[in-house]
């Protein structure tokens, strides 16, 4: 029971919808750079000020202060997932595959969540290899003591067993395996004045 179009933020008209779709939201989820949106005159920090209670969760490489672009597995090895602690020197490799982006939006959504709760509204900014960092030591994190609980990741002790690390110590799990894709994603409608009237009318 999704909504969804996509649009072209260098067209006038689609911007025009983009706005009204922004002025009638309480909670935006988006991944670019903060110029990307600025160059074009749209303002996060604005648009939380704009009205109590609003989300603003912006995920990006390293964070709304850096133009620096990442993935998930780059911001994974740069928070160092990619080299296993037990074995050191050893040659890396991925603990998971592109695992930044499922913790980040984990995290994004435990925020979310807990600010709606208390009534808050604000600017998030989410960096994939911050989260990925605390994953891997979450003692080390300079945010350590407001944690609630720590992460704990699957990590590859050995070439052919895979396990998770936790205060309990190692517990072997399953290799991961390639599944089959359930079904394929319908394509985002083109922008439509009908959508945007439809999505906004209740705001």
């Amino acid at each position: 029971d999704k909504h969804g179009c996509a649009l072209d933020l260098a067209d006038a008209s689609d911007r025009e919808m983009f706005a009204r779709l922004l002025e009638s939201t309480d909670i935006v989820l988006e991944s670019a750079r903060p110029r990307a949106l600025s160059q074009i005159g749209f303002d996060a920090r604005a648009w939380v000020e704009a009205r109590p209670g609003r989300i603003w969760a912006s995920i990006t490489g390293y964070g709304r202060e850096h133009e620096w672009i990442a993935f998930g597995d780059d911001a994974a090895a740069a928070a160092g997932l990619a080299f296993d602690p037990d074995c050191a020197p050893s040659p890396p490799r991925f603990c998971a595959d592109a695992i930044a982006d499922p913790l980040t939006g984990l995290v994004a959504a435990v925020a979310i969540l807990g600010l709606r709760a208390a009534g808050r509204g604000g600017l998030l900014s989410l960096a994939l290899s911050e989260v990925a960092a605390y994953a891997a030591d979450p003692a080390a994190s300079e945010h350590a003591d407001r944690a609630v609980a720590a992460l704990t990741l699957p990590l590859e002790k050995r070439m052919t067993e895979w396990g998770v690390v936790d205060a309990n110590g190692w517990t072997a799990v399953a290799a991961p395996r390639a599944r089959p894709a359930s079904g394929r994603a319908p394509a985002l409608a083109p922008p439509s004045a009908v959508f945007v009237d439809s999505w906004t009318r209740a705001c």
